[in-house]
C-alpha cells in the first residue's frame, strides 16, 4: 500500500514536470491606454524616470521605498536602482532604447528574478496618443518558472493597467503641448 502510495506519488510529480516542459517559456503581458495628449508629451515623460514616482503602480506600496537614479537624466542608459518592503523588492531599470515620439525599451530586472524586456509604444491617431506597454519574461527551461508564466498576466496586468491610468491622470493634467522637436536643456 505505502508502495503503491509512492510510486503514484513519483508519477503524478513526473506528470506535472512532463507538462510543465511543454508549457511555454516566455510570457508576454500587455496593456494600453488612449491619452488626449501629444505623443511628444508622452514621450518626454516616459523617456526618464523624472516623473516616474508620480505615475509609478508599485509606488504605493512602499512609501518607504528607497529610488536613485544615475546615468542620463533621459533616454538610452538611464537607470532608476529601487529597494523596499517585500512587495517591491529590490531592482534596477534601465533604458535600453529610445526612439523619438515612438518608443522607449527598458530592461527591468528584480533582484535574482532574472531580467525582463519592457516597452512603451506610442502612435499618433490625430487626437491624442494610443500608448501600449509590454513585458517580456523568459521564464527559463525548468517546469516550475513555466508554471509562474502562466500567472504573470494576473499578477502584473493589473498593476499595468493601474500605471497606465496614472500616467494618463499625470499627463492630462498638464497643459497640452507638441513638444517634438524642442531640445530643453537644464541651465544653471
Amino acid at each position: 500500500m505505502f508502495k503503491k502510495i509512492i510510486l503514484s506519488l513519483a508519477m503524478l510529480i513526473s506528470l506535472l514536470a512532463v507538462i510543465g516542459l511543454l508549457l511555454p517559456r516566455h510570457s508576454h503581458i500587455e496593456r494600453s491606454i488612449h491619452i488626449d495628449r501629444p505623443a511628444s508629451m508622452v514621450y518626454g515623460v516616459v523617456n526618464s524616470f523624472a516623473l516616474f514616482p508620480r505615475w509609478s503602480p508599485w509606488q504605493h506600496l512602499d512609501p518607504d521605498m528607497v529610488q536613485s537614479a544615475s546615468g542620463p537624466a533621459e533616454g538610452v542608459g538611464a537607470t532608476l536602482k529601487w529597494s523596499g518592503n517585500k512587495k517591491i523588492g529590490t531592482g534596477t531599470q534601465v533604458i535600453t532604447a529610445s526612439t523619438p515620439n515612438e518608443s522607449v525599451s527598458s530592461d527591468l530586472t528584480f533582484g535574482d528574478m532574472g531580467t525582463s524586456k519592457t516597452v512603451i509604444s506610442l502612435s499618433s491617431d490625430g487626437k491624442g496618443t494610443a500608448v501600449r506597454w509590454t513585458l517580456d519574461t523568459d521564464m527559463g527551461a525548468g517546469p516550475v518558472g513555466r508554471y509562474f508564466g502562466l500567472m504573470m498576466d494576473s499578477m502584473v496586468g493589473g498593476d499595468f493597467e493601474t500605471g497606465l491610468k496614472n500616467l494618463k491622470a499625470l499627463l492630462e493634467s498638464m497643459p497640452s503641448a507638441d513638444l517634438a522637436g524642442l531640445d530643453a536643456r537644464l541651465v544653471e
